[in-house]
């Protein structure tokens, strides 16, 4: 595959870090879904924006110095606007995208495993039409593209989105497909 897509830029607002009173559940998901292999990126909804995972944090040893506060996103320039220390994860538009196309989803949570890869059509899982590079809008676009009403999307040859009205629904929700999948290794 081509990787001629161009992934966004970020622009720091200010170096202030998350301090959201979600941060902790956050992070004990992140840990969860470390345990279980799935190489996490998640957020959840704030007021103004969303709460993300940097990009390229190491699960085990997180912080708020880990996450940053997406503030906004310029589709056009394709540049995130966000407060923290840390660039966003790579995957931060298909969060962005989801936010603003689905009202009811508070945390969106991103994870890659093989065996949900390997069996997402057994386990009838919608799947995203084309592979596309990471980090880039038309990786997004395909993940809107089947979204519709679904709460977990495949990402061909790539990974997972898992959503929820909270954390709980959106991360109880990965593990139990993650479950279904390794029943059918």
């Amino acid at each position: 595959m081509e990787e001629l897509a161009k992934k966004f830029k970020t622009e720091f607002v200010s170096d202030d870090l998350p301090d959201e009173k979600e941060i902790k559940d956050l992070m004990q998901w992140c840990s969860q879904f470390h345990k279980n292999n799935l190489r996490p990126s998640l957020s959840f909804r704030i007021e103004d924006g969303f709460v993300i995972t940097a990009n390229n944090v190491e699960p085990n040893n997180l912080s708020n110095d880990s996450l940053v506060s997406v503030i906004n996103y310029d589709v056009y320039k394709n540049v995130f606007y966000i407060e923290g220390k840390k660039e966003p994860s790579i995957e931060s538009i298909i969060h962005y995208l989801i936010y603003n196309t689905r009202d009811e989803i508070n945390a969106i949570f991103n994870g890659h495993h093989d065996l949900i890869l390997k069996n997402a059509e057994k386990l009838k899982l919608p799947i995203t039409k084309n592979e596309q590079p990471e980090g880039t809008m038309e990786l997004a676009n395909e993940v809107l593209d089947i979204l519709r009403d679904n709460d977990f999307v495949v990402i061909r040859n790539h990974g997972f989105v898992s959503l929820g009205r909270n954390m709980k629904e959106a991360g109880d929700l990965g593990i139990k497909i993650l479950k279904k999948a390794q029943v059918l290794k």
